[in-house]
């Protein structure tokens, strides 16, 4: 069965006001590879079954939903003591795992703020290290609210953080649009009322705020301006 055409208002005004920026994978480019594939001296076998069985996605989303550094990572080292150095490093070398931000991504983000929309960031991350985003990243600044899965004890796709977001930016549902790599959290997003747009590619992300009035044109490449 073919899948309706969704239509969007001719004016942003009639509806959105407010753009909800998830930040790994959508705004900055966070991939713990960055710092193990050194580690493990190119061992990519190695390195793979350590981040899925050791510092594993699951174990770090109890870091992001605010286990504390050291109670998360003693677990780790006390089930797997022949890593425990690789474990700590998970830690101590947080930075290393940002190769940096997405320029389409970003150019997105700066076009909106001069456009007047009102900015947020949703992300699941740990409590602690929230001052090195505003450290690396200028553009951290043009956010309005900054929701940190890791501060609030609940994460993304939980439906309590979109309630939590909705009562922090004093906005309904209807007039906020939300972007996020994982489907998960697009699916829950939705369930709460919000819109929202599936990112994989920065310019995807202009051609879908394109058609809901949110930009003036789209990308046509990776040089083409926006606004």
């Amino acid at each position: 069965m073919a899948t309706p055409t969704r239509t969007y208002p001719s004016s942003r005004a009639d509806r959105l006001t407010d753009v909800v920026f998830d930040l790994g994978h959508v705004l900055v480019d966070w991939d713990p590879r960055y710092v193990y594939r050194e580690r493990f001296g190119g061992d990519t076998q190695a390195m793979e079954a350590f981040l899925a069985e050791v510092c594993s996605p699951a174990w770090h989303h109890t870091v992001d939903r605010g286990r504390p550094w050291d109670e998360a990572l003693a677990e780790r080292i006390e089930r797997f003591p022949e890593h425990a150095e690789h474990i700590r490093a998970y830690r101590e070398h947080w930075p290393g795992m940002f190769a940096g931000d997405l320029p389409e991504s970003v150019r997105v983000l700066r076009s909106l703020h001069s456009a007047g929309l009102r900015l947020h960031a949703l992300s699941n991350y740990p409590a602690e290290p929230v001052g090195f985003l505003y450290e690396r990243f200028d553009w951290m600044t043009l956010f309005e609210h900054v929701i940190i899965s890791g501060r609030l004890g609940i994460a993304k796709p939980e439906p309590g953080i979109y309630a939590h977001l909705l009562d922090t930016i004093e906005r309904p549902a209807s007039r906020c649009l939300f972007i996020d790599d994982r489907e998960d959290n697009i699916a829950a997003a939705r369930a709460a009322g919000l819109d929202a747009v599936h990112f994989t590619a920065g310019a995807q992300l202009a051609a879908a705020l394109t058609a809901r009035g949110l930009l003036a044109e789209a990308y046509q490449g990776n040089d083409s301006p926006l606004l």
